[in-house]
């Protein structure tokens, strides 16, 4: 999909739709298009047009694009096409999978089953670096016939492994999938309301799902200053590689409700636009 990420080695680069980041590597993978997130008409244009079996790639909610949330029903119906066009459907949940949208898996939540879902990242709690392939049966099956047909030096790393399960049992046991779509519930609105107050002229929108959240400001620059301010009080948030204005807000499930004293304690004003101190109270 356009403006989506996947990642930087040879074959995500090449469905990694900015060409900042492909020119430098070309020539990248052949026979890759990319068609606008959320057009499911554009999608079933595509997938006619081609003479050839077709896999077809998407984030639930395109994260390094601006928290780009699709109209409710989109991956079910992205779902539908690939059945019709006998396409392979393929989700790549590594930023917004294991309860981030507040649910285990963002196509979960629209009952959609690909044929292959890929995780990362949280995956292993931070611990050390784990992606996951997760296929049906039948997808898998060419590989389970012959396991020597793909292989990794770290697949399967017995301490990875451990990683991974524990991470999957606190994420369970301790209710964090919910816990995430509360707070989220909670954060959304709060943020818009204090954004429209104090920063009408800079936010554009706020939007998101779960604890997947994306602050659009005027500019990059605006960005750029709300970014740095926002490390200047202890709060770490994310630029986005494709929508430079976007400022993402990816807090942890266990964030507690409430505030630790003197946490919100104002350090100096980087950003006029963003806050005017009180001449008083103005530092060089």
């Amino acid at each position: 999909m356009r403006d989506g990420y996947h990642g930087k080695t040879l074959g995500a680069l090449s469905l990694t739709a900015n060409p900042l980041y492909q020119d430098p590597f070309r020539p990248l993978l052949p026979d890759v298009r990319h068609v606008p997130f959320g057009d499911t008409d554009a999608l079933a244009a595509a997938l006619s047009d081609g003479d050839a079996d077709a896999c077809v790639v998407v984030e639930p909610v395109q994260s390094e694009a601006g928290v780009i949330v699709p109209r409710p029903g989109y991956l079910a119906a992205v779902a539908a096409l690939c059945r019709e066009h006998r396409a392979f459907l393929v989700v790549d949940e590594v930023m917004t999978g294991l309860g981030r949208l507040g649910s285990w898996w963002g196509c979960a939540a629209e009952g959609v089953r690909p044929d292959v879902l890929v995780t990362g990242k949280a995956l292993s709690g931070g611990v050390m670096p784990v992606a996951a392939t997760l296929a049906t049966q039948e997808v898998f099956e060419p590989f389970d016939t012959d396991p020597f047909l793909h292989t990794s030096t770290y697949s399967g790393a017995p301490i990875a492994m451990a990683a991974v399960s524990a991470t999957v049992e606190v994420i369970r046991d301790e209710g964090l999938v919910e816990r995430a779509a509360a707070i989220g519930a909670r954060l959304l609105p709060a943020l818009r309301a204090v954004t429209a107050e104090h920063a009408p002229g800079l936010v554009r929108e706020v939007r998101g799902a779960g604890l997947l959240i994306g602050i659009e400001l005027a500019d990059a620059g605006a960005a750029g200053e709300f970014l740095l301010e926002m490390v200047d009080r202890g709060v770490v948030v994310n630029h986005s590689l494709n929508a430079h204005p976007v400022v993402r807000l990816t807090p942890p499930a266990v964030l507690s409700p409430r505030r630790r004293p003197g946490c919100w304690k104002p350090s100096r004003a980087r950003c006029p636009r963003w806050r005017s101190p009180s001449p008083d109270k103005r530092r060089p």
